[in-house]
């Protein structure tokens, strides 16, 4: 119908150079207009393809009972579907040569495999010595052997910081997720790096290590309830400690945000429907899901002697102010 050859019109399906714009156009819209779909398994046999990518999770960190990870996970699967692959989820329990994973690399039935937060070096060795593509999505550690998207969260906590300082604050906790050594630095060093500049010091017994799990949060609060001098504002670097924080500073008869105000890293959905509204720093979770799936098919499509940046930094968004920070006069 479009009178090019089967191989102009595979470029095309694929997405790869070789053809016209006009070419490219043309097959699109008879396409559209035919509602024609490839037969997948042909394409199987003759691209030499699953169309299967893997997101996996090998991490103690509960990442899909995580709300910022449900975005990500949003961002991979709207570009996967745009070029055509499938998406499979899947974990590392115990160890790569057990999981399932290493059973779909031995079946051939992945082309590439997307990690959240982390890979175990083993894991990271086996797929480099099978030649299969991954990314890691919200990398909080940079190896150069080890291809991933990440945030720079010590900026992140500067900007929160540096929005409660403007708001009039001059003492500011600190609650961090502890579980994550090297993300909670970061954030460390955000928060030090904005007090600093404002000249201000920090307080060691206002900061203090926690996890996402109310139990803990309360404790948190409790240590800094039962010190004489307290913060006027709580920075958290995840919303999820921020609200549960919020819950437990009211049980302990704080007026938020008069008594004390509350700011944080990520905008999950929840926190524009807790009380008091939580105000944080965007991060797109959706962008760096797309971005892993674009780093990871450039690695697909890699051609001998090739250089393709492996560090992929998103970008930071924007201080969404709510309820939870007290503006002074």
């Amino acid at each position: 119908m479009a009178n090019v050859s089967p191989s102009a019109v595979s470029l095309v399906l694929n997405h790869k150079p070789g053809v016209s714009e006009d070419t490219r156009n043309l097959v699109q819209q008879i396409i559209r207009e035919t509602g024609y779909t490839p037969n997948l398994n042909s394409q199987k046999l003759i691209l030499r393809k699953s169309f299967n990518i893997f997101i996996v999770v090998e991490s103690c960190f509960a990442a899909f009972d995580n709300m910022f990870y449900n975005s990500a996970i949003m961002g991979v699967l709207e570009s996967c579907r745009a070029f055509n692959y499938n998406v499979v989820l899947s974990d590392i329990p115990v160890e790569y040569a057990s999981s399932s994973l290493k059973r779909a690399v031995d079946q051939k039935n992945i082309d590439g495999a997307i990690f959240l937060q982390d890979i175990r070096p083993d894991t990271a060795k086996a797929l480099q010595e099978a030649s299969l593509p991954f990314v890691v999505l919200d990398a909080h550690t940079l190896a150069d052997d080890v291809p991933c998207v990440y945030c720079d969260y010590a900026l992140a906590a500067e900007q929160c910081v540096s929005f409660l300082i403007h708001a009039g604050h001059c003492n500011i906790g600190f609650l961090g997720m502890g579980e994550i050594p090297a993300f909670h630095m970061a954030c460390m060093q955000g928060y030090l790096t904005a007090l600093g500049k404002a000249g201000l010091h920090c307080n060691p017994n206002w900061v203090i290590p926690t996890i996402p799990e109310k139990a803990d949060v309360d404790t948190a609060v409790e240590r800094l309830h039962a010190c004489p001098e307290r913060p006027d504002a709580l920075f958290c670097n995840m919303d999820l400690i921020a609200i549960y924080a919020m819950q437990s500073l009211m049980q302990h008869g704080f007026t938020l945000p008069e008594d004390m105000s509350v700011c944080s890293i990520d905008n999950i959905v929840s926190a524009q429907y807790c009380y008091p509204a939580l105000t944080t720093v965007d991060i797109d979770k959706k962008e760096m899901g797309k971005a892993a799936v674009n780093l990871l098919m450039a690695l697909l499509e890699r051609k001998p002697d090739e250089e393709i940046p492996v560090h992929i930094c998103t970008s930071i968004g924007k201080t969404i102010v709510r309820d939870s920070v007290y503006i002074g006069q």
